[in-house]
């Protein structure tokens, strides 16, 4: 029989007369509740002794024989009498279940830790304006993966257990902005995780196979870990999903290949062979994107060979492995890609039909996309419809660590091992997880602080028309095969103090995506490719990397690369100023085209700096130069070594402009405008100041001014 000490009587009460005097042989009577009919009680808790009833109390007021034990799950009725049989009180309803029991309860929300109270409190006492609640509500502030049978030993499959802890987050008790704790351990996973709400997922400290124990989720070959995304039948956008304190982690990389054939706007993918591909991954098919002109032309061109697979570039920035390019005029076909790279010598997997020097060279955007069905075939259902029509492109594996189509927060994390992108941010193009029409989008807004990208393919990536304003700071990216961080957005980010190591550094592509790189650090041989509208700001080995900054008449900024000077890395501080489409380069010997430019002139000189400008298209040049160096032309002095152009128009055209400069004589060659002086170089006494130019014109017609005196 079980018992339980009784709530009534028990062990060790004393019983009183109402004058306050111990009531000796005083009785209790024990019934059921609501009844007279006797029920049974017990002197011990091995429930094998029945107490008499009634029970008679001693001289001192106390139950004579051992305690009262009730049985469980009875409910009793106590009547209490003195000695002659006045009745003193009466007890129903007397619950028999213990106390104890209740508390441990776990079916019963009334019960367990909503029987305890809570206020917060110190040492001192309750803090002022503090309110009373119970256990119970407190520790519904937040959700433990533990709470629905998670278990962070690293292989039992924690699926299921997270997705009901992301379901209970975002219930009405939580309003849809709740959070998921990942107490430390490692929780293995074997598909994405889904979270379509607003709410915060944090863990105790960012853990890795290699960073030390954490909170880690390890995820099965081939998944992404995360998608982050609107409801199926959402009324209202999610406003923003939060990571903090997680090691996010593949179990290892898919590297399977094989080509396809796709059809521009068409959702089926035609394999070459069936792959490990399933149902429900993601994928990429390379080049099936969006076209780029890949930088400045007259900073990366193309050289090529007819009957040749080698490419001679100008120099080797962003090109890299596996990239589908194409050279202007080369002959090669829309599946043409980079088979390596040495240097400048790039080989492609096809021969230029055509020779051709300095031409243009165009990127073609991979294409991520997910498998809705074909799995295990030949045959692949996509959510998404390439752009290109493409035979013999490569598809390969293309999971992430966490895949949002909206905008996310990601701090304090560490991302790695997977074949696509640690952090990928796509907005303003349809969920990726998805064909419902309403799932567009938009990740503007972003924040990815202080994580740690690394052995992926890409470290983060942001793309669409939707996935801007964001806000990169403090990221470590190292060991990613391809770029560190890829820039697809439409208007762009800002990316502060973020680190880049092997693989391609990073590339931005569209050209009116104005990007920010400031205080970023290249090293390791990574090369950085930027947008004509990309400023990079500082930091070190900036200069690894191209891009300019133009002004042109509908006042854009194409790009801007400023490199700071670390001996043996570079001799020049660079400021590039160019129009979109044609962009200049100038020296301290050639000024001209729209270029402000920075150049050391030693590496163990000063910094000096130039400013040129062309105000038509004929070669009409200025400039100026201040050195903060010791030299013939003085320090700190203004220099115009190409001349100077004078004017008060507003319209930049030669004819309202006038040249000035010196020399030993009148000019006999070139193009001169009225107006224009040439002040003597050696004057003498009885000589002339200079000549000025009576009228335009091939050589011009020039006439003495200005007598010395003898």
């Amino acid at each position: 029989m079980s018992v339980n000490l009784s709530l009534f009587a028990g062990a060790g009460w004393q019983f009183f007369d109402n004058n306050g005097a111990p009531l000796a042989g005083g009785l209790i009577y024990t019934y059921a509740a609501g009844t007279t009919t006797p029920q049974a009680t017990y002197t011990s808790s091995t429930g094998g002794t029945a107490q008499a009833n009634p029970i008679v109390l001693n001289s001192a007021g106390r139950v004579a024989v051992g305690e009262v034990w009730v049985s469980e799950g009875v409910n009793y009725k106590f009547v209490l009498k003195d000695s002659t049989g006045t009745t003193i009180g009466t007890y129903d309803n007397i619950n028999a279940t213990y106390v104890a029991a209740d508390l441990a309860n776990t079916t019963d929300p009334t019960l367990g830790d909503a029987l305890v109270g809570f206020r917060q409190s110190n040492s001192a006492g309750n803090l002022t304006g503090a309110t009373g609640r119970t256990v119970h509500q407190k520790l519904q502030e937040s959700v433990s993966v533990l709470d629905f049978g998670a278990v962070g030993d690293g292989t039992t499959d924690c699926t299921t257990a997270i997705r009901n802890a992301i379901a209970a987050a975002k219930t009405a008790t939580y309003s849809g902005y709740g959070s998921v704790f990942f107490p430390k351990g490692t929780y293995y996973i074997t598909d994405t995780i889904v979270v379509d709400a607003t709410m915060q997922l944090y863990g105790e400290i960012s853990g890795a196979s290699d960073f030390g124990s954490g909170s880690l989720v390890k995820v099965i070959s081939g998944k992404s870990a995360f998608q982050i995304r609107h409801a199926d039948s959402f009324t209202s956008y999610v406003g923003n999903v939060q990571f903090r304190n997680l090691g996010i982690l593949a179990a290892g990389k898919l590297t399977t290949t094989t080509t396809a054939t796709t059809t521009a706007s068409s959702f089926t993918v035609t394999l070459a062979s069936a792959s490990d591909f399933v149902t429900g991954q993601m994928i990429l098919i390379r080049g099936a994107g969006e076209s780029q002109t890949l930088g400045n032309p007259l900073y990366i061109n193309a050289t090529t060979t007819s009957g040749s697979t080698t490419v001679t570039l100008s120099n080797a920035f962003g090109i890299y492995p596996g990239m589908r390019i194409s050279v202007a005029g080369a002959g090669f076909t829309s599946a043409a890609y980079v088979v390596s790279r040495s240097g400048t010598t790039v080989i492609m997997s096809e021969t230029a039909t055509s020779s051709v020097v300095s031409q243009t060279i165009t990127y073609y955007a991979d294409t991520p996309v997910r498998i809705l069905s074909g799995g295990g075939t030949t045959t692949l259902s996509v959510n998404q419809a390439p752009s290109r029509s493409l035979t013999g492109t490569t598809v390969e594996h293309y999971d992430c660590g966490i895949y949002a189509n909206i905008a996310t927060t990601v701090e304090n994390c560490t991302i790695e091992y997977f074949s696509g992108a640690g952090i990928y941010q796509h907005g303003g193009a349809s969920d990726i997880y998805s064909t419902s029409a309403n799932l567009s989008s938009n990740c503007n807004n972003f924040r990815v602080n202080n994580c740690i990208l690394t052995n992926n393919r890409n470290g983060f990536t942001a793309r669409g028309n939707d996935a801007n304003a964001g806000n990169v700071i403090g990221v470590n990216t190292y060991s990613n095969t391809e770029y560190a961080v890829m820039d697809h957005s439409f208007l762009g980010n800002y990316y502060f103090g973020c680190h880049a190591s092997g693989g391609y550094g990073f590339m931005t592509l569209y050209l009116n995506a104005l990007a920010v790189f400031s205080a970023c650090y290249l090293e390791g041989g990574t090369y950085s490719t930027y947008g004509r509208r990309t400023l990079a700001i500082g930091g070190a080995g900036v200069d690894a990397a191209y891009g300019g900054v133009s002004f042109n008449t509908s006042g854009y900024v194409a790009g801007l690369g400023v490199s700071t000077f670390y001996p043996g890395w570079s001799t020049t501080y660079q400021l590039t100023v160019g129009d979109t489409n044609t962009p200049f380069t100038l020296d301290t010997t050639a000024l001209g085209g729209s270029t402000l430019y920075f150049q050391r002139t030693a590496a163990t000189d000063g910094q000096a700096g130039l400013i040129g400008w062309s105000p038509g298209a004929a070669p009409r040049y200025a400039g100026l130069l201040t050195s903060d160096i010791d030299s013939d032309k003085g320090k700190g002095n203004a220099y115009a070594p190409q001349g100077l152009f004078v004017g008060n128009s507003g319209t930049l055209t030669q004819t309202n402009f006038r040249q000035i400069i010196y020399g030993d004589a009148a000019p006999t060659t070139g193009t001169w405008v009225q107006g224009d002086i040439v002040f003597n170089r050696s004057p003498t006494a009885s000589g002339y100041v200079g000549w000025v130019c009576t009228a335009g014109g091939t050589s011009g017609t020039w006439k003495t001014f200005g007598v010395i005196s003898a």
